[in-house]
């Protein structure tokens, strides 16, 4: 890496001087076992090519002679892979990878070969950082860190007895997922190294050529990626997650085609040919038509269910049939969704109506079944502050706990004595160990913390303002069929809220047809 700036040189000392002086002879080289960067600005990540071939890894950039010395006897239907050692703004690839045809090794009069460009995410690493820093699960199959170039001629192979050049170019630009740092394009190619194309720069560049034959690379092995890969939700779809690389069984430093093959995929402790074995997740198995005949896709969806692995994980299974023999390869999944926290609460003021709702809203949707007898509300006396030694009479029994929304995130607490609070004291909501998600998380500890709050001083019940009605619109599909409406009756704005604090419900009849239920019915 060249560390000096513009018209200086790096001497074997490590020293920078200017380009025209001579470094001092004998100073000799000085070793380092440890370096780091800083910046008075946001320190740029420039993405960088990964050289890399061996054993369960994908290699890259693939074919070249920077991996092997057999680049000059590539079979046709290899693929043209590189990786990165960034995350890669997707909007910046659109004519950055440029594959040509050459006469010859010293390509004079190349030709642009027309192709698609295939992405995917294959490090794990940048997967979980881009996970840690936006918690965004809904868009992985939307990033990546991987290029495959494959001809849209010729059935997807590359021409026998032919040279090719790969360029990438400057436009390349990494994508950054925090303040600190800033995405950053390639940085231009050394000094002769590579030719630049037509109004570009060319950044990094390799050479190949394929065999004078039309016979094939044997599928050697299947690497499935990501591995391992934790998954933080119940109940969700990760859009186009897993991909599998088919490895050259000629070449390990080679990738072929991998859409060749029919792919079938399942989770669980084997292959199977069960789809659906895993209690755990399941694999979309999606097909495509190659030829004519339907063939399961390299790449899938990930559709988690409603129960978290054991420490070793479940397994994702590829597997196909080449020549007669199965190859299949697994990767460790993790299902260990975050424990649910509660973000908001009420009431919490000094000044709560008497007939107030007692309410929390949590960050993922809960269990309902599991409040039962979980949530304890205790009156705790009637001082100026808060005094939690006070709280000593019995806990009031929790008749129900019922949501507000349709995601099972907010939820109401009634309880046998919560037709009035007692105006002008405090008093204490708790939560017992057992609450818990829709998937079986248990809630955070630092949730289970009580809360406190004073009903004001007067006794009258504060009086009906407005009421919101959930949902805000509904469909039925036939004559006689009927659709659940919730109503939540608030005050006027007041000092505990901007908005109105949300009044216990049987304190009114509202939206009740017949009496006392909330379901409204459409006559016939």
């Amino acid at each position: 890496v060249d560390v000096c700036g513009a018209g200086q040189q790096c001497c074997s000392d490590g020293v920078c001087i200017d380009e025209k002086s001579v470094c001092v002879a004998g100073a000799g080289t000085k070793a380092s076992v440890f370096a780091w960067s800083f910046s008075t600005g946001k320190l740029p990540v420039v993405p960088e090519v990964v050289v890399a071939c061996d054993d369960n890894i994908i290699p890259s950039p693939t074919p070249s002679s920077l991996l092997d010395n057999k680049s000059n006897q590539v079979c046709v239907n290899a693929e043209i892979k590189v990786r990165f050692t960034s995350l890669i703004d997707s909007a910046s690839l659109f004519g950055s990878m440029i594959v040509e045809a050459c006469d010859d090794a010293a390509c004079a009069n190349p030709t642009p070969v027309p192709g698609a460009i295939n992405y995917n995410l294959s490090d794990i690493a940048l997967l979980n950082e881009w996970l840690d820093k936006t918690g965004d699960e809904s868009v992985i199959g939307g990033i990546q860190d991987t290029l495959t170039f494959k001809p849209t001629v010729n059935n997807g192979l590359l021409d026998q007895n032919q040279w090719y050049r790969v360029t990438l170019t400057t436009d390349i630009k990494s994508e950054v997922l925090e303040a600190p740092l800033s995405a950053a394009k390639m940085l231009p190619a050394a000094p002769g190294t590579c030719v630049d194309p037509a109004g570009k720069k060319a950044a990094y560049c390799f050479k190949f050529k394929t065999i004078d034959s039309s016979e094939l690379c044997k599928l050697g092995k299947a690497i499935v990626s990501p591995d391992p890969f934790i998954a933080k939700k119940f109940n969700e779809v990760y859009k186009d997650l897993y991909n599998v690389t088919a490895i050259s069984a000629e070449n390990k430093c080679w990738s072929i085609n991998a859409s060749a093959y029919d792919w079938r995929w399942n989770a669980g402790d084997a292959p199977s040919d069960d789809s659906d074995p895993s209690i755990y997740a399941k694999v979309s198995n999606d097909q495509e038509a190659a030829a004519g005949v339907l063939k399961g896709k390299p790449k899938q969806s990930l559709i988690t269910k409603n129960k978290e692995t054991p420490v070793v994980g479940e397994k994702v299974w590829a597997k196909t049939v080449s020549s007669n023999n199965e190859v299949e390869d697994s990767a460790v999944l993790h299902i260990s969704p975050n424990k649910p926290k509660i973000i908001d609460w009420w009431p919490k003021c000094e000044t709560a109506c008497p007939n107030a709702a007692i309410g929390a809203l949590f960050d993922m949707d809960m269990d309902a079944a599991s409040f039962d007898k979980k949530v304890k509300l205790r009156e705790c006396g009637n001082g100026e502050i808060f005094n939690a030694a006070k709280c000593v009479g019995g806990q009031w029994q929790m008749l129900s706990a019922e949501t507000t929304n349709k995601n099972s995130q907010e939820f109401i607490f009634k309880f046998a004595a919560n037709a009035f609070l007692s105006p002008g004291y405090w008093y204490e909501v708790s939560f017992n160990n057992g609450i818990k998600s829709i998937g079986g998380s248990e809630l955070d500890e630092s949730s289970k913390h009580p809360w406190g709050f004073k009903v004001k001083n007067d006794p009258s019940n504060c009086a009906l303002d407005h009421v919101n009605i959930f949902p805000a619109s509904s469909i039925v599909y036939w004559i006689g069929d009927y659709a659940d409406y919730l109503a939540l009756p608030f005050g006027s704005p007041d000092e505990c809220s901007a908005t109105g604090q949300m009044l216990v419900s049987n304190t009114y009849n509202l939206l009740t047809q017949p009496p006392n239920s909330k379901k409204r019915k459409f006559p016939q």
